[in-house]
């Protein structure tokens, strides 16, 4: 006897001995219009709406109740003036309207892809994989993140760059809490570079080579300087605890810098009092409501008040104090320092030490 439905959507046939053909035809009909381009109103549903409208379908859940009881994890789709239930088979596709996304029917439940391949290969590990010359991420009207979350302290939250599937660098939340920066010639032996801790210290395992050619400290005018004068290359001496430009006959401590390899008393663009310190400059540290360790914030701190970074204002500037520094002629010099060459007809360069 031959088949009467089809193998994959069970569309009835039309037999040729069969009555009423287009009877068979519209139901046949009716089951493509509601599988085809298939979108459910909504997942693991369990209750009938009130008020369907032809054609509306739903992806049923365990436990359906009312007209739907008996039909989990079938389709119900409202024809009109009744429901008709399809069972999904293991492949179909189909879009949630309330969930705004795709899931696939495995045999047993409508999921989500366990993973996507764009141009080449996913795998359980390598969930996400893309093969192009570039991956954009955008903003949506405002900023945007990239998050890297990890379940806890010990684990891994990095970013990994290899060469020939080899990896030469990784960065981020290496085994602890820490920001690191790890590097490899070969892939398997690693050295950690660098090492942000959570109170803000850096660590460095290598030799720190800048641009610049002295070490220099943020020293704050006398003065103020009002006027925003440019002192760049003027030798300074101590006032209290601030400075103002040396005079003839006394020794200076240091001459205003422009591109110090290292500066010392930087704020990076917020306020250095934020956090409360002990006498001897040591964080201060509380336990918040979880019961974890958090730095102790300075009352004073108010995070509404827009914070101006001391590179931007002209009350203080940047003195170095070590190594080679352009050096305005006819500045005070201290019996130390040692000059190493004319730079132009008023700068000279001067090694403090």
């Amino acid at each position: 006897m031959p088949e009467q439905t089809s193998p994959i959507l069970s569309l009835p046939y039309l037999m040729p001995s069969q009555a009423q053909k287009h009877v068979t035809h519209n139901e046949a009909l009716q089951m493509l219009d509601a599988l085809v381009q298939l979108r459910v109103a909504a997942f693991d549903a369990e209750t009938p709406p009130a008020d369907p409208a032809p054609g509306d379908t739903w992806a049923l859940g365990a436990t359906p109740t009312g007209a739907w009881a008996g039909q989990a994890g079938r389709l119900a789709i409202w024809q009109g003036e009744g429901w008709l239930f399809l069972a999904p088979q293991p492949g179909w596709r189909a879009w949630g309207l309330a969930e705004e996304e795709l899931r696939h029917w495995d045999g047993s439940a409508w999921r989500q892809p366990p993973h996507l391949g764009l141009n080449t290969s996913a795998d359980a590990s390598n969930r996400l994989a893309v093969a192009a010359p570039a991956t954009l991420l955008t903003h949506d009207g405002a900023g945007h993140q990239l998050k890297i979350n990890k379940a806890a302290a010990p684990d891994t939250g990095a970013l990994l760059f290899q060469s020939g599937w080899s990896g030469r660098a990784e960065m981020g939340l290496l085994g602890d809490d820490d920001f690191s920066i790890k590097v490899s010639s070969d892939g398997s032996s690693w050295t950690e570079a660098l090492r942000i801790t959570g109170d803000g210290d850096v660590l460095v395992d290598g030799a720190l080579i800048g641009g610049g050619a002295d070490y220099a400290e943020y020293f704050e005018w006398a003065d103020g300087n009002p006027s925003g004068a440019d002192r760049r290359g003027i030798a300074v001496a101590l006032d209290g605890g601030k400075i103002r430009p040396a005079e003839v006959g006394e020794a200076p401590i240091g001459v205003v810098s422009v591109t110090p390899s290292v500066l010392g008393g930087g704020d990076t663009g917020g306020w250095r009092g934020k956090y409360l310190r002990d006498d001897l400059g040591s964080p201060l540290w509380e336990e918040d409501a979880d019961g974890q360790q958090s730095r102790r914030l300075n009352p004073a701190y108010d995070p509404t008040r827009p914070y101006v970074p001391r590179a931007e204002r002209v009350e203080w500037a940047m003195v170095g104090l070590i190594g080679k520094l352009h050096l305005r002629r006819g500045q005070p010099t201290d019996a130390r320092w040692i000059r190493l060459r004319q730079v132009s007809d008023s700068v000279e360069e001067w090694l403090l030490r």
